[in-house]
This record gives C-alpha cells, structure tokens and sequence, in this order.
C-alpha cells in the first residue's frame, strides 16, 4: 500500500473509532519511512474533560492486515510505545477514574448498529521510557502515586470491550517513594469488577516477592480504595529487605533480610493476614494472625490486633529493627533476657497495649494478663 493511502487509512481508523465509541483519540503526524511499518507521533486521548489522558511521542507498529483493519479488527503484531505518558485522574466530585470511564466507552458503541464487541489485539507491546501518574482531586493530596522510568514489555495484549488483558514480563520502574522495582512478572486482567495479579513475581535490588493478588470492588468503591477495595492475596514466598520497607517508615533499621509467607484478605485500612509466617536474618521468627486497623490513614488511630502462635527476637533484633528509637530507650540490661519467646494475644495502639502472654526467656518466664497505658510517653 502506497506512503499517501496509509496515512489516509491511519487518520480514518482513528476517526472511526471516535465515531463508534465517542472516543477522543489523536495523531500529529503519521510516518512511514520504512516499508511495512507505521510510526505514528504525538499519539494522544483525551479524557472525558477533555484533558490529556495518554500521549505517546513515538508509537512504532506494523499491521497485520489492512483489510481487517478497515472491517474494524484491530490486530496488531508489536507495538514500541516510546515516551509515553499515563495520567490515571479522579476528578472532584467523580467516582471513576478516567482510564476506567474511558474503558467503559468501549462497553457499548454509540451506533447501536454496531454489535460487534471492541476488541483490540497485539501480540507483543513494548513501553520505553514511560510516566504513570495517580491523581485523586477529592483528596487532600491529590497525588496518590506516580510511576517514572516505566519499561518493560506485555505480551498477548487485548482490550475486549471495558477488559483488559495483559502478560507483564520484565517490566520495570521507579515509585514516588523511590522502590526501585526491576522486575516485574504477572499474569493481569482489569474489568469494572476486578483486577487480578496471577502467577506474580516482583524484584528490587534487594527484595523478591511471589504472590497471587486479586482486588474486587464496585465502580464507586474506587473512590475509596484503602477502605473499600477488597484484597485477597496468596503472599507465597517473599524475602523482603528492611531498605525497601524503611522508604514508608523512615525509623526502621536497613540492616535485616525477612523472609514471609501469609494470606491477605480484607482492605488496606482492615487487613488481616492469615498464617502469616516470618523469619529473619537477625534471628527472629513470627508465626500467627494478624489483623492492623488504620494503616494508611494517618487520621485514624492505628491498632494492631495479634494472635501471637510464636514470637521469637532478642535484644540485637530490635535494636536493627528500630535503631533510632529502640537505640535510645531499650535499658541494655534487657541483653540479660536472651531470646524472648511470646505466645499469646496482644492489642497493639498508639498510647497502649492490651495483652494476655506467655513470656519465655534465658533467666525466666512470665505470664502477663493485663493493660500497659500511655506507651508512647516511655523514655
């Protein structure tokens, strides 16, 4: 097909798609240098307010068949996706996200003539140098997250309708709190119902974890992800830095490796962790139940509820643990204790502790019923 009747088809195919699902989607400049590919520069869709949603510098493709393509069957083979940019925005006021109302678009076509389901195919889609940003403008902050040096490849890429289906291999990225993720691995799918992470596998530099994750939720659950989207997660083998996990919480140590296992369930601000199994470097070991209340709400008080079947550490495991406040106020005496085996049931807050324990160490034990208040004034 000639250079002048591609760039005619490129512009139609898009204009056919606004038309269909009343889509906003735009090329600058279609080029086709090189015979049988199709660049196509400065890619972009616009959201339901008409701001910039997805803009690619450089989108990079050859065309299975033109033929197909003109019967309004989008099957491509590899996609190169350079320079891309993802804006994931919640508008005041709204429920949806953007990339989810523009999914849903693709639900029903607005010729009700059109029966045919929307399906989008590529056999291979490569992102270089992409930017993902999370915006919430019902919050206070509206910047949830963002996503930078975003690379990697989906294989057996489709998008059927408001689904999404995707093979993430190697994909790679930095998070707005600097977890350097260099690999990640997963079987994804999105509907307006789900997003599971199967068969996933993520590495850092110094953390390797293995897990089945799935989220459900309603439309305006989203709104409120930490309380509402519920989470169940197989944790299936996780071997977890202290350097990683001290980029939330800057007091902790960075000088242990935890390997952990646990079931997940419920949500981030009530989420329990069933048989949940660690055992670290320094020594320490947990085995038990977990429930914490409030752990991504600094508003709310934070509780630990704990079913302790065994809990080990010694004086040298806390203080790597907790170095900058544990290194001021643990008396070294507490060395004398040995190793410190807990069984029992604890309540964990801010300012006190509830607890019912069977305390075992080299000098002695202790059976413990009783509550220890104001907690956080202990120098």
């Amino acid at each position: 097909m000639i250079p002048r009747v591609q760039t005619v088809l490129a512009h139609w195919v898009m204009n056919q798609i606004n038309a269909d699902f009343k889509t906003e989607i735009y090329v600058d400049k279609v080029d086709l240098s090189t015979i049988g590919v199709i660049k196509l520069k400065g890619v972009e869709i616009k959201d339901h307010h008409q701001d910039s949603m997805v803009y690619v510098k450089k989108l990079t493709t050859n065309i299975v068949s033109y033929k197909k393509l003109i019967n309004g069957n989008y099957d491509f083979k590899n996609v190169l996706l350079e320079g891309l940019f993802l804006k994931v925005k919640v508008y005041k006021g709204e429920t949806d996200d953007n990339f989810s109302h523009f999914l849903k678009s693709f639900d029903k076509p607005s010729d009700k003539k059109i029966k045919k389901e929307f399906l989008l195919i590529a056999s291979i889609v490569q992102i270089n140098k992409g930017e993902i940003f999370i915006i919430d403008d019902n919050n206070s902050k509206p910047l949830k997250a963002f996503f930078k040096k975003v690379n990697g490849t989906l294989n057996n890429f489709k998008i059927k309708g408001p689904k999404v289906f995707a093979d993430i291999k190697r994909l790679e990225l930095i998070d707005n709190n600097t977890i350097e993720i260099s690999d990640l691995t997963a079987k994804f799918s999105y509907s307006p119902e789900k997003i599971e992470l199967l068969n996933a596998e993520l590495k850092t530099p110094t953390s390797n974890i293995n897990a089945e994750l799935v989220f459900t939720f309603k439309r305006e659950d989203l709104r409120d992800f930490n309380n509402k989207v519920r989470i169940n997660a197989n944790i299936k083998d996780a071997s977890i830095s202290l350097i990683d996990v001290r980029k939330f919480y800057i007091e902790l140590g960075d000088n242990d490796q935890m390997q952990i296992s646990t079931q997940m369930s419920g949500t981030l601000n009530n989420l329990f962790l069933n048989d949940f199994k660690l055992r670290s470097s320094s020594n320490a070991k947990v085995v038990g139940n977990l429930n914490l209340i409030n752990s991504f709400d600094r508003e709310k008080p934070f509780q630990l509820n704990a079913e302790w079947h065994e809990l080990e550490t010694n004086y040298q495991h806390l203080l790597k643990l907790l170095p900058n406040i544990l290194g001021k106020s643990l008396p070294a005496e507490f060395q004398s204790l040995g190793q410190i085996n807990l069984h029992g049931n604890t309540i964990l807050t801010k300012k006190q502790l509830n607890g019912n324990v069977f305390v075992l160490t080299d000098i002695g034990e202790v059976v413990a019923d009783g509550i220890l208040n104001n907690i956080d004034q202990i120098e």
